[in-house]
């Protein structure tokens, strides 16, 4: 995290630490400041699957169905073959169900 961060420093916009930060700061449960990072990233490429993917789980995370869902419908509409996209796809319609 200390060197992506430090990379951030040098250069805001470094895609790559970005997407790390980013991804990095999710599986700390840091939820919000990952999808800083990861709206971020998408305003630099936003046809990065794996960026859309990301903010897709931050989204999940923070009870945001819709936006979870737009973000996995355009990562399948790009990669239909992504099993983990369709698993994501249908965790999402889970959680949904049980609210």
């Amino acid at each position: 995290m200390k060197t992506y961060k430090y990379a951030l420093t040098l250069d805001e916009n470094n895609l790559n630490a970005l997407k790390n930060v980013g991804w990095l700061s999710f599986q700390l449960d840091r939820t919000n400041e990952a999808l800083d990072n990861l709206t971020k990233a998408g305003l630099i490429n936003d046809e990065d699957t794996n960026i859309l993917y990301m903010k897709s789980r931050c989204y999940l995370k923070l009870k945001q169905y819709n936006k979870a869902y737009d973000c996995l419908h355009k990562c399948l509409s790009k990669e239909a073959s992504n099993s983990a996209y369709w698993c994501s796809l249908g965790i999402l319609f889970a959680e949904m169900n049980q609210v």
